[in-house]
């Protein structure tokens, strides 16, 4: 699950080079964020479940 999401930010990251845009950096900062969550997330639920 990380693996994938390393490796779409770094395409979104690419594309923001290429592109010349900075808000692609925004979108690929808060994908990040929404998967570190994520998994932070689930990494509780597969320990000791939701309380």
């Amino acid at each position: 699950m990380d693996t994938i999401t390393i490796h779409t930010i770094s395409v979104i990251v690419g594309i923001a080079y290429l592109a010349q845009r900075v808000i692609y950096l925004d979108i690929a900062l808060v994908y990040a964020l929404v998967s570190f969550i994520g998994i932070m997330g689930l990494s509780r639920y597969l320990i000791g479940g939701l309380r």
